[in-house]
Parts: C-alpha cells; structure tokens; sequence
C-alpha cells in the first residue's frame, strides 16, 4: 500500500491509525525539506509512534558543486546558489567554495527579475575578475541562514550518511543516533517486501564524482509488456 501526504505529519498520523503496518516516509532533498521532515521524527518520538520509519535521502549543495567543481573536465565559470537552500542554511559555506575554485557564486531568488540580476551580478564579477559570494535574495536570505530551522534538523538528522537512495561526494543527513530506531535501514522488514506495482526502477549514472539516483522506466515490467 502507497499513500500520497500533503503534510509530512500526515505520514504520522497514517502510522498512528495503523499501528500493525509499518509506514515509511521516503524523506528526499537538499537542504531546504530537511527541517520539515526532521520536525516528523521529532513528532513521531514525542507521540511515541514506534511503526514509523524514514528513509534519508537528503544531500547537501556544497558537497555537490565541490563535485563538479573538482572535476578536469568541469566548465562551470559560476552559480548561482539556491535561494531556498540558502534560506535555511546561509551562505556561509560557500565562501571557502568560492575562493578555492575561483568561481563566483551569487544566491539567487526565483523570480524573473531575480534570476536576471542574479545573471548580472555572476556575470559582472566574470567580467571584473573577481570570484566573490554575494546575496541577491537579500528580502529572503541571511548569511547565517535561518537558526531555529538549523537546530530542528541538528536533532533527528546530522551527521555521515547511514544509507539511502541518493549520495553526493561528501556528507548527506543521516538518523542520528538518538533517533536512530526510525531509520528504516535499521529494521529488518525483509519478510514484508513485495514487488513495486509500480513500473520503474531506480538507477544512478554518474555525473562527474557525483552520483545521482534516478526513476526510469522499466520495458520488463509486466504492466509495460502487455500495453
């Protein structure tokens, strides 16, 4: 059985009315869908919900452009850093980033007129020689980011990678070890695995030193066979 959540807690609330079924959450993403579903495990130890899991799949973005970055056959001149990554996180670590490769880096928001000054900005320090991180998203980004979000996930996700679905050439959130009873990885649910009704598969290719897990179709999928 597969359900669909608005609401991360919703995924709780699943496990809360049905306490003989082990219910996991597939928890993906940068940094910005951490704190929300840091705050489920949180819930689900304070509420004492025991039959649910999560699978951390989240990566971090600095691991990720020193990925690229460090690669020979890198061509990338500059970013433009996300501006909902760096809302929860700041823009402090990308500051060493920026200095080692030479690159500049310019936080950037989602509007049109965002993006285009962000463009400009990148580009000015291209054209001046200057390899410097500076704020665009300055009505949504602080340097430090966003403190309370960063102590929520602190608790229920940090530290080196316990198993997931994505990985980045460094260090993804993992359960830490307070809450390490709601990490699926550590149940043995073996005897209740059934075949995906679904038809994809999950597959990583690697781009540069990173490596990236994706959907794809499946052709030997039953369902895909008879269409």
């Amino acid at each position: 059985m597969s359900a669909g959540v608005i609401d991360l807690l919703e995924a709780v609330k699943i496990a809360q009315d049905n306490p003989t079924k082990e219910v996991v959450f597939f928890a993906v993403g940068f940094e910005t869908t951490a704190p929300a579903n840091a705050m489920a495990v949180w819930q689900a130890d304070h509420d004492g919900v025991e039959n649910f899991s999560i699978l951390v799949s989240h990566v971090l973005v600095p691991p990720a452009m020193e990925a690229l970055l460090s690669s020979e056959q890198c061509v990338v001149q500059g970013f433009l850093a996300a501006g909902h990554v760096c809302t929860v996180m700041g823009f402090e670590e990308y500051f060493p980033i920026a200095e080692k490769y030479k690159v500049p880096i310019v936080v950037t928001g989602f509007e049109p007129l965002d993006l285009l000054e962000g463009i400009h900005m990148t580009v000015s320090q291209l054209e001046e020689g200057r390899h410097g991180v500076e704020n665009q998203y300055t009505r949504a980004v602080r340097r430090e980011g966003n403190r309370p979000a960063q102590t929520t996930i602190s608790g229920p996700i940090a530290g080196p990678p316990l198993g997931g679905v994505l990985s980045a050439a460094a260090v993804p959130h993992r359960i830490s070890l307070r809450y390490l009873r709601f990490a699926i990885t550590q149940k043995n649910l073996r005897q209740q695995i059934v075949p995906s009704p679904l038809p994809f598969r999950i597959e990583g290719f690697p781009l540069s030193q990173l490596r990236i897990s994706v959907l794809i179709l499946d052709p030997t999928h039953p369902s895909i066979q008879r269409q």
